[in-house]
């Protein structure tokens, strides 16, 4: 499984993408602002969900109030999802099933990587497309590589892929979904896991299985609970979460060591921030369900997600509430 392992960066095809959906896309704009009108996620018309469109119900109300100064650049995406290969046209079709005489077209991409932009890359949830994933610039075989190493290894469950997204371009499956595209950067921020395989990562085998048991819960609460297209920054702040397990294990481990289960997730705009950062907050909250009247005690982490790859600032906090 290729796990959290970074590819390198140095060139050896050198091709690009020829596909005509982004040749007129400008993407010299500041990739580095951001876009908080949760009014204006638009990952698929085809996810339609009520959940899939903020991580939280709160924060419906909470990002009405913010401003977007930045929505004629790219939006800035890192979505979870599931990754798979679907032809272009029936003629496609056609011409791979003549060359590929019954073989899988994955190991056949592997051997002809040159021919890996000739076929749509899905990112679905829960089978729903919501992206396809369209590598671009020179350094556009390191995705695809990357891609490869996912779609290969059948263990794998969930893949986080960053990018940016302008809004504009958009493709029609075979199945007639208008899908939109989105452009990762050179493999950076591209992971692929298990949720066995993460919990084997990030626990360790003596520990109570207890922990191991709440763990899974907090996943699988992002995972199907809180879906999401991962398109607003309270998303990305949230996907982030899933991926960067480490710390929501230090809140568990203090929570269940407390006889504390997860009650809620709740993402919040930080009220403090240096210029040029756009900080989030990751506020877990958990209770005694043998005992009602004892205090809630909440945890708190915060996440810049200004950049395309979001990234952890400062420490857990925690405190009583109730």
């Amino acid at each position: 499984m290729s796990n959290l392992n970074d590819l390198s960066s140095e060139a050896k095809f050198g091709f690009g993408v020829q596909d005509p959906l982004l040749l007129n896309h400008n993407f010299s704009v500041d990739v580095h602002a951001s876009c908080n009108n949760e009014d204006l996620i638009s990952p698929s018309s085809a996810v339609q969900s009520p959940s899939v469109s903020v991580a939280d119900r709160s924060m419906e109300e909470e990002g009405a109030s913010e401003s977007c100064s930045t929505c004629g650049g790219p939006q800035i995406v890192y979505a979870l999802g599931e990754l798979s290969i679907e032809f272009k046209t029936e003629s496609s079709r056609a011409g791979f099933g003549q060359v590929l005489n019954g073989a899988d077209i994955r190991h056949y991409l592997r051997e002809h990587l040159d021919e890996a932009s000739t076929v749509y890359w899905v990112l679905k949830l829960d089978g729903t497309p919501i992206y396809v994933v369209n590598p671009a610039g020179p350094f556009a075989h390191v995705v695809y590589e990357k891609m490869l190493d996912f779609v290969l290894d059948d263990e794998i469950e969930r893949v986080s892929v960053p990018g940016y997204s302008t809004g504009r371009g958009s493709v029609t499956l075979l199945s007639g979904e208008e899908v939109p595209v989105l452009v990762p950067p050179a493999g950076r921020g591209m992971f692929s896991w298990s949720t066995k395989a993460l919990l084997d990562l990030v626990v360790d085998g003596n520990e109570d299985q207890a922990l191991r048991n709440h763990l899974e819960e907090f996943l699988n609460r992002i995972y199907h609970d809180f879906r999401n297209a991962g398109s607003s920054p309270r998303e990305r702040a949230l996907n982030f979460a899933a991926t960067n397990l480490f710390q929501a294990v230090d809140v568990l481990k203090r929570a269940t060591g407390e006889g504390r289960v997860l009650e809620s997730i709740r993402v919040e705009k930080s009220v403090l921030a240096r210029s040029g950062e756009d900080l989030y907050e990751v506020k877990m909250r958990f209770f005694d369900p043998e005992n009602v009247l004892r205090a809630k005690r909440a945890f708190r982490f915060t996440v810049d997600v200004s950049d395309v790859v979001p990234v952890s600032v400062g420490r857990v906090r925690a405190w009583s509430e109730a």
